[in-house]
């Protein structure tokens, strides 16, 4: 639908731009201190987790409906 269209492109992105340093600035201060670069490599890592879940999904999805066109 329209509405669930312009969410997921227009709100929910300008809402996690401006959550993200909130949630990553207070996380991270209280499991590493101050340090930027403890900083960067957990919200690093985050980034390259959630890239490595929708490679799976992505590929899972794709075995799922090639097995559906074949059958």
């Amino acid at each position: 639908s329209a509405t669930a269209t312009v969410i997921a492109t227009s709100i929910a992105p300008s809402l996690g731009g401006f959550l993200s340093p909130v949630v990553y600035t207070n996380l991270t201060t209280a499991l590493f201190g101050n340090s930027t670069v403890a900083r960067y490599a957990f919200v690093g890592g985050v980034a390259l987790v959630f890239g490595a879940v929708l490679l799976v999904l992505t590929l899972v999805r794709g075995k799922r409906q090639a097995a559906a066109n074949l059958g």
